[in-house]
């Protein structure tokens, strides 16, 4: 599973748990560098801040970028605020922070293996398939395991959507518990013991689990399903240097020219190249949020919302 998460931080470009600040040779300016600590769900973090330092010192041979280590930032909206002010020039976050502070950047970037039609991750909501559940509002009281990592992000806020078009509570107080865990087998399998309700994973997870077990795939079956929505994105602020900006994301898109950078893609990345898709990826989720807003509202109005559990 160690090249599942990796691929992860791969994918959304120089994203990982640990900030970075980094000296370009285009300006001569320091080129600041910054992630939350959102970036480190579901993985470790040493292991994590290793991966990414040979990333970027790999990236940085090539391009005259030096590398200074920097702390995370807890809170996505500091991290708004320093790009804001140009404290930092550059950030990568979950789509969910982004979505969060898209008013303090200048400009997002995507990043994904070029094989993918549509880059980023389907949610799916697992029931086993002796279940006589045909629909979510059945699911109403039971235990919901849901995979907690830093590519289902965006996961509660759909299942949260589909709930409440239904005119049913959210997640959170519909279900009678939700259970958050890292590891995916330990989401999945209470359900394919009967221990749990319904199981809330990626779609590419859950066909990990039945590459790996085919019984997983002949007991469970999906109840619901999402279509695709970005995860992970890099951001930037408006002072980062143009002539940085640039070098970075050629850099990135060019670590495949490298034998360091094509050795990291070939293990981490599952690929040969990540490449840039277009920022309109990130239209789904913009919607996502928006009707998630409209929808609190809208229950708000109609009596007293109450707080959310199991988050």
């Amino acid at each position: 599973m160690k090249s599942r998460w990796l691929s992860g931080f791969l994918s959304c470009g120089l994203a990982a748990g640990f900030a970075a600040e980094l000296q370009t040779g285009d300006s001569g300016n320091p080129f600041r560098f910054g992630l939350t600590t959102r970036m480190f769900r579901g993985i470790n973090e040493n292991d994590g801040r290793a991966a990414i330092k040979v990333y970027i010192e790999s990236v940085g041979q090539e391009r005259g970028i030096a590398l200074k280590s920097m702390p995370t930032f807890d809170d996505v909206q500091d991290v708004g605020k320093a790009l804001r002010s140009g404290e930092l020039d550059a950030a990568s976050v979950t789509t969910e922070e982004y979505l969060r502070i898209s008013g303090d950047v200048a400009s997002v970037h995507i990043f994904d293996d070029p094989r993918r039609v549509d880059p980023g991750e389907a949610f799916v909501v697992l029931i086993h398939r002796g279940s006589a559940v045909t629909n979510l509002a059945e699911l109403k009281g039971g235990l919901l395991m849901e995979y907690d990592n830093l590519r289902t992000s965006l996961a509660r806020m759909w299942l949260d959507v589909q709930l409440l078009e239904q005119g049913l509570p959210r997640a959170g107080n519909f279900f009678g518990k939700v259970t958050l865990e890292s590891k995916l087998s330990t989401v999945v399998l209470p359900v394919f013991f009967g221990k749990a309700q319904a199981c809330l994973v990626t779609h590419r997870g859950f066909e990990t689990m039945v590459e790996l077990n085919p019984q997983v795939g002949k007991n469970l079956r999906v109840l619901a399903a999402s279509p695709s929505f970005v995860v992970t994105v890099m951001c930037f602020g408006p002072k980062a240097n143009p002539m940085d900006k640039a070098t970075i994301l050629d850099g990135i898109q060019r670590l495949h020219e490298q034998p360091r950078g094509q050795q990291l893609l070939t293990i981490f990345q599952g690929g040969n190249r990540i490449v840039e898709y277009p920022a309109s990826f990130l239209e789904r989720a913009e919607k996502l949020r928006k009707r998630h807003t409209e929808l609190l509202e809208k229950a708000s109005v109609g009596g007293a919302l109450p707080t959310e559990g199991g988050r």
